[in-house]
């Protein structure tokens, strides 16, 4: 579940810091485990970010305060546990949030959050 957007937001760290004319957007979701344990889930490589100019973004590897990337995208999480983790993107300064997209697996139907302000 999409918990927030952080937008924008800080890096971790002094050597956490987006690229020239963009900024950092955090999406921070809380997945709980129903049945099992999800088995090779990574959240950098399930979440994707919707820009107001209708481009698609992909995971930055960036950290940004506050939050953990779940184990550098990997989510571990027992049967009726819970885990909350940030995905981290980059966006062009001037490109809105319109929307955070996840795909379990990589494959699949997709689930989107509207996220526009």
């Amino acid at each position: 579940m999409l918990v927030k957007i952080i937008d924008p937001a800080r890096g971790a760290t002094e050597f956490d810091s987006p690229d020239n004319g963009k900024r950092f957007v955090g999406a921070v979701f809380k997945i709980k485990a129903l049945k099992g344990s999800p088995q090779d889930e990574d959240a950098n490589s399930d979440a994707d970010l919707i820009g107001s100019n209708g481009q698609t973004y992909t995971f930055d590897i960036a950290d940004i305060a506050r939050y953990t990337n779940f184990d550098n995208g990997t989510i571990h999480v027992a049967q009726g546990e819970t885990a909350t983790g940030a995905v981290v993107f980059q966006v062009p300064d001037g490109v809105k949030v319109a929307e955070v997209q996840w795909t379990g697996g990589g494959f699949g139907s997709a689930v989107q959050w509207d996220v526009r302000r």
